[in-house]
């Protein structure tokens, strides 16, 4: 599986595109997300990608989790998935359907020193929240 990500949101249909300015190829990509599905039937795949703003070439990837567990802030660095998770949810999440940890966003000021980063969860069926992370 090939993951391939366009840093500055423009949409590039192909890689020719002179839109597709900057992507990461990583290799290994089956280990973000479950490849095949998981045994309980959920989805538990990616659901946002994000670049650090600071230019450390560090791509944060958020996994959705399944069975209500399992979901992940991944970090790949230079095209290779760092072997530890910047944050692991192994509890306390409503997976199923469209919920789970959903997107991930920068502090505006993140380059500037603010060093926070912000995910949007559902915990339950009825309440979703948003946290704060501070590196």
């Amino acid at each position: 599986m090939l993951l391939v990500w366009c840093a500055n949101g423009a949409f590039a249909a192909t890689l020719a595109d002179p839109h597709f300015v900057d992507s990461v190829f990583v290799a290994d990509a089956s280990k973000l997300g479950n490849v095949p599905p998981s045994t309980d039937g959920q989805v538990n795949g990616i659901t946002c990608m994000e670049w650090a703003p600071d230019g450390a070439n560090r791509l944060y990837v958020t996994i959705k989790g399944s069975s209500n567990k399992n979901a992940l802030i991944q970090v790949i660095r230079n095209g290779v998935i760092q072997s530890v998770p910047f944050y692991a949810f192994n509890t306390g999440l409503e997976t199923h359907n469209e919920c789970g940890l959903m997107s991930l966003v920068f502090h505006p000021d993140y380059s500037a020193g603010t060093r926070q980063l912000y995910c949007f969860i559902t915990v339950s069926k009825r309440e979703q929240q948003i946290l704060r992370f501070d590196e």
